[in-house]
């Protein structure tokens, strides 16, 4: 039983790793280019790569997905800039900097050819790479990430929607209230968080001290109008995963991308699934990953 004064997030971090590390794979950290990049790597077969997105770092997003797919793949899981064990230099917040960043790290593991996955943000790091090194990529997994259909009226709705003024206050929680918002975003049954740990999640979840991921939030906002034309790519199997009821990204938004991107993306609609569909319906995202890839 969980005590008061210990960090409930480290404790469950910790339970987490060991069931990664038992998957095969194992904790690393590497300085390339100014970036500071911690990663997981391990696993058989083919290299997938997994981006995750706001809310957490690799550890906590992909925890459901490790194990499973550790079977099949060789899997690089790193954290983003500025999130997890990953920092930078370099005040560049921007997807192309991301996705440079994973490509670096991926020239270091003398790695030359991947499948790719990413949710939210992550999708749309995933979505750069897939239009900057089209080469690198077999197929793609994007999970809840709008990308070049979204829209600044798609934007305003959503602040509407939550009556805030920015993202940042969905996704970068600074209190017991707007945690458990973004609980009731993330999952349709959100998990228990007893009133101790609340404060010890909320410190994982918020902004840094520099604020880096409020200016992560500000480039891609920023940017909106520019996605449509940046994020192109050429012809590769593209595989969409979206919650029924995602309130972040509506489900109408995934299948706009589907219909933007053709006949090579399929869409696949977890029932129920809401912005996290990866970590409350595991088995069931895990058993789509598989038959595509």
């Amino acid at each position: 039983m969980f005590q008061m004064g210990c960090n409930f997030v480290r404790v469950q971090e910790h339970f987490l790793e060991r069931s990664i590390k038992k998957s095969g794979l194992k904790a690393k950290e590497v300085d390339l280019a100014g970036d500071h990049i911690a990663y997981w790597d391990g696993g058989k077969g083919p290299a997938l790569v997994l981006l995750h997105g706001f809310g957490a770092d690799a550890t906590f997003c992909w925890s459901e997905q490790i194990p499973a797919l550790a079977k099949h793949f060789r899997l690089i899981v790193p954290d983003l800039l500025w999130f997890g064990g990953s920092k930078s230099k370099t005040k560049d917040f921007s997807l192309e900097h991301q996705a440079n960043a994973v490509k670096n790290l991926l020239e270091h593991l003398d790695i030359k050819d991947i499948n790719v996955a990413g949710i939210s943000y992550g999708g749309l790091v995933a979505m750069s790479l897939l239009s900057d090194s089209p080469k690198l990529i077999n197929k793609a997994v994007i999970i809840a990430a709008p990308g070049p259909v979204y829209t600044k009226d798609d934007y305003q709705q959503m602040l509407t929607k939550f009556g805030v003024d920015s993202p940042s206050e969905l996704v970068l929680p600074k209190d017991s209230k707007q945690l458990d918002r973004l609980l009731n975003i993330a999952y349709q049954n959100p998990p228990y968080v007893p009133f101790f740990a609340k404060g010890d999640i909320i410190n994982m979840l918020k902004d840094t001290p520099q604020g880096e991921r409020s200016a992560l939030l500000s480039d891609a906002i920023l940017n909106i109008d520019g996605l449509s034309k940046r994020l192109k790519w050429s012809s590769k199997p593209v595989l969409i995963i979206w919650g029924s009821d995602d309130q972040m990204f509506p489900l109408e938004l995934g299948e706009r991308l589907k219909k933007h991107l053709g006949s090579d993306a399929e869409l696949k609609v977890i029932e129920g699934g809401k912005h996290a569909p990866n970590v409350e319906f595991g088995e069931e995202f895990n058993k789509i990953v598989l038959d595509f890839l």
